[in-house]
């Protein structure tokens, strides 16, 4: 076979990095073969498994194409999945069957062991795990023939007892299918959740984002049975529910039906490309490396409360503080040792006195960038009152000579308000757009998507001016524009309006759970760029 070829000359031009493996045999004498890469010592294990149905071609041309990228990508996202993870990538786990589609049918399926009346048995329900209890057949004529009993074929004998010998270094079990564009999650005996499904579930939905992203190409992410139909004695359920290996997905790769399994070969490199991007965001999100990248410290700024009947803002700001101190989760740990935080709990309004009967400037139309231009008031009774000229207030004054003191350790800036339900950036006195509108919109979308993954609360990002309404002299603007800081938004939290400013305190914990979820995302993004 070609890739066995090529797979024997990465152990010799890689050494010490790549070395070939036997993760079984076949019926027909044939070693199913594989590489093992490894650039350090106790990393954790990534296996890749492909072409277990011997039609489906798009399953090892993947994997061979993530193997290469593996070896010779210059992409620091892709080098550090590399360096950080032992992988063993497995490309045809059925070599015998995918010989036979090269050589005689090019749609067979199953192994080419022997039987009275039809040769081959489906290796993928032929693992011991709730073997034959559905979507299984008993006749050796269909194409989900199970076998005689779990384990009868030696293809799925043999490499379940190699995956049983690496099993405490997998944290991650990948199998490569097609067609449909699904992303799924075992099990596939019924509708029964694994216990850490909505985990596989919530990182399952940023895969297929990323997946997305790159070309378009959507997948359905969901339990087996939920999506696809039921699936007894697979190689995913039985590692998951034997061995407990914490992330398993099986791929249904391109395309929807159109070509099917005959995909073409110019679909190759782009399958290749976005499944690999949706692997890159996996193993970010488990974050199963006990080592970090060598990553520059940005700093970040939150402020908040500047509108004092706003109660989540504060409540919100201090829930994420907390978090950065107490929390053991591995994505906070990471924002918290490796950003600057500069945190001003700015809990009330102004009380300055501008009229005989009525108090107070809007504090966050007072800063010093195109103040009193657009939504603002000049009636001191008017909520949106700007004050006699910007800085007026001597809150603003003293918070602005603070940043502007920290600015050039700044690269974010966030400020918090409520509600609405927003993810905005500058500027909010134009409809011109901000110098980095595109980064700023894309960063937004992305964090607001993070949010929602959450506990499904769903926000609209986009410019100040046009997803809530014209604001001029806010702080955003002016750190933006007058302090040029390159990273800059404004959320407007929970809800939409049934509590409006009174949002029970019930719903603090969740709201300071999906905000800082986004703000991992815009820290993540601030950091690539």
């Amino acid at each position: 076979m070609c890739i066995y070829s090529w797979l024997n000359s990465l152990s010799l031009t890689n050494p010490g990095i790549v070395t070939p493996i036997v993760a079984g045999t076949t019926y027909e004498g044939r070693q199913i073969r594989g590489v093992k890469i490894s650039y350090k010592s106790n990393n954790p294990g990534v296996f890749i498994e492909a072409g277990m149905h011997a039609r489906e071609w798009i399953g090892p041309a993947t994997a061979t194409y993530i193997l290469n990228e593996l070896l010779t990508s210059n992409d620091p996202n892709i080098r550090y999945i590399a360096q950080n993870f032992d992988w063993y990538i497995v490309p045809s786990a059925n070599p015998d069957g995918y010989e036979y589609t090269h050589t005689t049918n090019r749609l067979w399926r199953k192994t080419r062991s022997g039987g009275p009346v039809c040769h081959g048995v489906d290796p993928n329900r032929n693992f011991g795990f709730h073997w034959m209890e559905g979507g299984a057949s008993s006749n050796s004529c269909l194409e989900t023939h199970a076998g005689q009993s779990a384990f009868s074929e030696v293809e799925t004998r043999s490499m379940a007892w190699y995956i049983w010998s690496i099993s405490r270094k997998i944290q991650v079990y990948i199998a490569f299918h097609s067609y449909s564009q699904l992303l799924l999650i075992p099990y596939g005996i019924d509708s029964e959740r694994v216990s850490n499904y909505q985990q596989l579930l919530r990182i399952g939905h940023k895969m297929a984002a990323s997946l997305a992203r790159r070309y378009g190409t959507r997948y359905t992410v969901g339990n087996i049975v939920d999506i696809l139909y039921v699936v007894s004695g697979s190689s995913v359920d039985w590692v998951k529910g034997s061995i407990g290996v914490p992330f398993t997905y099986t791929y249904e790769l391109r395309d929807q039906g159109r070509y099917g399994f005959l995909l073409p070969a110019n679909h190759i490199i782009p399958t290749g490309q976005e499944t690999l991007d949706s692997i890159v965001t996996l193993l970010h999100e488990t974050r199963l490396s006990p080592g970090e990248p060598t990553l520059c410290k940005v700093s970040n700024m939150f402020h908040v409360g500047i509108h004092a009947c706003e109660w989540i803002g504060p409540a919100t700001v201090l829930y994420i503080l907390n978090e950065l101190l107490t929390s053991n989760n591995t994505e906070i740990r990471d924002i918290a040792e490796n950003f600057d935080w500069y945190i001003d709990r700015l809990w009330r309004k102004t009380r300055s006195e501008y009229n005989a009967t009525c108090y107070g400037v809007d504090p966050n139309r007072n800063w010093d960038f195109h103040w009193g231009e657009v939504g603002t008031s000049p009636d001191p009774c008017n909520r949106m009152y700007a004050g006699p000229g910007p800085l007026s207030e001597v809150e603003i004054r003293g918070l602005s000579q603070y940043i502007t003191s920290v600015a050039e350790r700044l690269d974010v800036y966030i400020s918090l308000h409520s509600y609405g339900q927003l993810l905005m950036f500058p500027y909010g006195f134009t409809e011109d757009p901000v110098d980095n509108y595109d980064t700023l919109s894309n960063i937004a979308e992305k964090a607001a998507n993070s949010l929602t993954s959450v506990h499904g609360t769903v926000y609209k990002s986009g410019p100040i001016i046009s997803t809530v309404y014209p604001a001029s002299g806010s702080s955003l603007d002016w750190v933006k524009g007058v302090l040029n800081v390159t990273f800059t938004f404004a959320f407007e939290l929970r809800d939409n309006g049934t509590y409006g400013d009174l949002l029970p305190a019930n719903l603090i914990i969740p709201s300071g759970e999906e905000t800082l979820a986004s703000v991992i995302t815009i820290l993540q993004q601030a950091r690539d760029l």
